[in-house]
């Protein structure tokens, strides 16, 4: 009977307790009478606190079943299901004494140190070697696809295509598939901490298309746009398109630079930004500079649009994303799993604010831009399969293994002929400026001929800079073994190209 009462969330707070002492405190809200069961409701946010607290909650203890179950006000057998789910799993074990613990989750790759490389000239025809998927190294906004449990989307897919039939083939919802954007609202909950209600949430096809949207709901030609100087130019490229004018705004060691743009464009309708951790400069915007952007914000109406593209991969540590600190509903967030599961997924996310949902929905329904109906469906199958969390402990462990041993790979170079920048302990990139002249252009072509995809700073700024030269290194891609010899390549070429 306890499981069928009012549909009031009840939200107590329980503790983990680790070596005689309370460690964290965790909000869990069940809601009766919910589509969802409730052991399924228990299970999916015992499973984020767990996947929240990483490696330092192993051992902790969490409350008996009947201790939950009497907070709750649910059946015992309730806790009892949603605890074994988290064993089978892997998350939880227990105790030989009796109780249920966590498990010890995977721990970080190290690799013994290397030894101190040594640097050949690159001669001028070399075959194309294999850094890993997708067969080159370095490449910018490709995750650890070599991870990727093909298998398993297969079988999803195959058994979408059994439920749904033609059905799926047609489509999806005005705003997109409704499951996933439950899913999705969920998932932005438990890995950046936002709170948004799945109406909120609208699927693109991406990235791009996502910001092409807010351009064409929110912005009319002549309309003025921060940017940031040095910024994400593919950001910039889809609003352009809508005739608007761009104002490079600078970014320093403290993120985007709000007096020189309320200098430079005080009408502004929009600024695109990065808080987290800018692309491409590593750098995390400090809590004076939100709160002045913010601040503008409120003041003029202007849209703050906050792109990432590395989610998953900014750490637990990563500042908190601007709409969660929005009280007025000026900032839209902006995302993509191209750059978390593959390419070619083309499925993004805007969250947008109440006021929004209906003008932005509409724009994409007049442009037909809606996501792959059963990528959507499969993909929803995929954020709520009980492998999920796993695989996304698997590939944020393995991008900080193959960050690591990039940037260590980087720094026993001699000579130091890149000096890294930014934050270099979160995201999947690494910034690294050249210690002298190079000759870009040629330093490119070698390298492209070499499997190495070398992203240029360069390419965002909008006019030339040439004192922060440099590259933007993504680490996700490459396996750890490829790294060390990639790098030792890099290093040839830079003393090829270098003056």
């Amino acid at each position: 009977m306890g499981d069928h009462g009012s549909t009031r969330p009840q939200s107590p707070r329980f503790k983990l307790v680790l070596a005689d002492r309370s460690l964290s405190s965790y909000d869990v809200a069940l809601v009766k009478n919910a589509a969802e069961p409730l052991y399924a409701q228990l299970y999916t946010q015992l499973r984020a606190a767990i996947v929240a607290g990483d490696r330092r909650i192993a051992g902790a203890r969490l409350p008996s079943s009947r201790e939950l179950a009497g907070e709750f006000g649910v059946s015992r057998n309730t806790v009892v299901l949603a605890y074994q789910r988290l064993q089978e799993d892997g998350f939880v074990r227990g105790m030989a004494g009796g109780g249920t613990v966590v498990a010890d989750l995977p721990p970080l790759a190290c690799d013994p140190p290397a030894p101190e490389p040594v640097v050949a000239a690159v001669p001028a025809t070399v075959e194309r070697a294999p850094y890993g998927l997708p067969n080159s190294a370095f490449p910018v906004g490709v995750p650890p696809v070599d991870l990727f449990p093909t298998a398993l989307w297969a079988g999803l897919t195959s058994r979408r295509l059994r439920a749904s039939g033609v059905r799926v083939l047609l489509g999806s919802g005005r705003l997109g598939y409704r499951p996933l954007r439950e899913a999705i609202a969920g998932y932005l909950w438990v890995v950046r901490g936002i709170r948004c209600s799945p109406d909120q949430v609208i699927v693109t096809r991406g990235l791009g298309a996502g910001l092409d949207l807010l351009g064409r709901a929110l912005l009319r030609a002549g309309d003025r746009v921060w940017c940031e100087e040095p910024g994400y130019y593919p950001g910039w490229d889809a609003l352009a398109r809508h005739g608007v004018r761009r104002d490079p705004v600078p970014v320093d060691t403290d993120g985007l630079d709000v007096a020189a743009g309320r200098a430079m464009a005080p009408e502004a309708a929009m600024a695109l930004v990065s808080a987290a951790c800018q692309m491409p400069l590593s750098v995390t915007m400090t809590a004076q500079r939100r709160t002045q952007l913010l601040d503008h914000a409120r003041g003029t109406g202007m849209w703050i649009v906050e792109h990432e593209s590395d989610t998953p991969f900014l750490g637990r540590h990563a500042s908190r994303p601007l709409v969660a600190d929005d009280p007025d509903g000026r900032v839209i967030h902006v995302g993509s799993f191209d750059t978390v599961l593959f390419p070619q997924l083309h499925v993004g996310y805007c969250v947008v604010p109440v006021g929004l949902i209906d003008p932005v929905g509409r724009v994409l329904c007049e442009s037909g831009a809606q996501a792959s109906g059963l990528t959507q469906a499969v993909l929803s199958d995929f954020l709520n399969h009980h492998r999920f969390a796993r695989f996304m402990m698997r590939i944020t462990s393995a991008c900080t293994s193959r960050r690591d041993a990039l940037r260590d790979a980087l720094l026993r170079l001699p000579g130091t002929p890149l000096a890294m920048i930014g934050d270099g302990g979160r995201g999947a990139c690494l910034t690294a400026l050249f210690s002298r002249d190079v000759r870009e252009d040629a330093l490119l072509a070698d390298a492209a001929r070499l499997s190495l995809r070398l992203e240029p700073l360069s390419r965002y700024f909008s006019t030339p800079a040439p004192a922060t030269a440099g590259l933007l290194l993504g680490c996700a891609a490459a396996r750890e073994e490829a790294i060390g010899p990639a790098v030792r390549l890099l290093a040839g070429l830079l003393r090829r190209h270098g003056s």
